[in-house]
């Protein structure tokens, strides 16, 4: 969406094919989240970074310049960690978070922005991955999965009715 809306978009990904897959969207630049080495080339470089992993807190206020913002959505990778907020206040950098059922509060409110998001797709200014989908029983299997960093995009579990 940040694409489609004519933002300049760096991104991390775990493995090729979800690099080339970014790329092919176009994100400026994939880093592999695999290796933390890229993270000290790139320190204080953007003004604003997405963190829905949370164990990467630190990592995305490291990536931030002076006066940025991270915006911290998510948990995916565990709690965050520990915050210095007296290093924050110092270098004026801002952490933002939010649920979003807490910004969605009304019918009004989610109607239009899920019309945003529909017109995106509409418009072919976004799309998704196929999703891969495991039966019910294979649950193990789709969890080992994800664990391993292969999925791309969303993970489905289907029943199968005989």
């Amino acid at each position: 969406m940040l694409i489609a809306d004519g933002m300049n978009v760096y991104g991390s990904a775990s493995t090729d094919e979800k690099k080339q897959i970014a790329l092919r969207q176009g994100s400026k630049a994939v880093f592999s989240s695999r290796n933390d080495n890229w993270v000290a080339g790139q320190r204080g470089r953007f003004d604003t970074v997405y963190d829905g992993v949370g164990a990467t807190l630190n990592q995305s206020i490291s990536l931030i310049k002076n006066r940025g913002k991270v915006v911290f959505f998510g948990m995916a990778g565990g709690n965050p960690p520990q915050v210095d907020f007296i290093d924050l206040f110092s270098h004026s950098k801002n952490i933002m978070s939010g649920d979003l059922w807490d910004f969605l509060t009304s019918f009004e409110e989610r109607k239009v922005r899920s019309e945003r998001l529909f017109s995106y797709f509409l418009d072919h200014k976004i799309w998704i991955t196929e999703p891969r989908v495991f039966d019910l029983e294979d649950g193990q299997a789709a969890h080992d999965y994800i664990e391993t960093g292969k999925n791309v995009g969303k993970i489905l579990l289907q029943t199968t009715h005989n």
